[in-house]
């Protein structure tokens, strides 16, 4: 990520991402869209891997990126049920990764949380308990 927006005390935060491959669906695997986007025959050559079509030797826009996230997730069920007012992606996604599993710690390590109580109450969206309390109240 090149100049990230996000900061802790004045300075940015960098870190270094490792995507895994899906190796059961290749059709939705990461590794395999970089890979087809990275040797496609079109692609000029830019260092950059989404450019801008009005200028390609530019890259796409923070903004850009983000209205295109944007509309895809106005798409998703969790835009039904959040109404007029679309979640942040960061919510949604974290709040699913916490659903299928993902340990609160790996979540909380990639968002970049300070801590899990920011997370627990500026972020989280579900809020589920882990027993059925109507069956055991009757």
């Amino acid at each position: 990520i090149v100049a990230p927006k996000e900061t802790r005390r004045g300075r940015r935060i960098i870190k270094d991402s490792l995507i895994a491959p899906l190796p059961d669906d290749e059709s939705l695997c990461p590794v395999q869209a970089f890979n087809a986007l990275l040797n496609h025959p079109g692609r000029s050559g830019s260092d950059h891997l989404w450019v801008n079509s009005r200028n390609p030797t530019q890259p796409l826009a923070v903004n850009t990126i983000s209205a295109y996230l944007r509309a895809i997730l106005a798409k998703s069920p969790s835009a039904v049920i959040a109404g007029p007012r679309l979640p942040s992606l960061r919510s949604v996604a974290s709040d699913t990764a916490l659903r299928r599993g993902i340990p609160l710690e790996d979540i909380l390590l990639m968002g970049n949380w300070s801590s899990a109580s920011v997370f627990q109450q500026h972020y989280r969206r579900s809020r589920q308990t882990a027993h059925n309390i109507s069956e055991a109240v009757l």
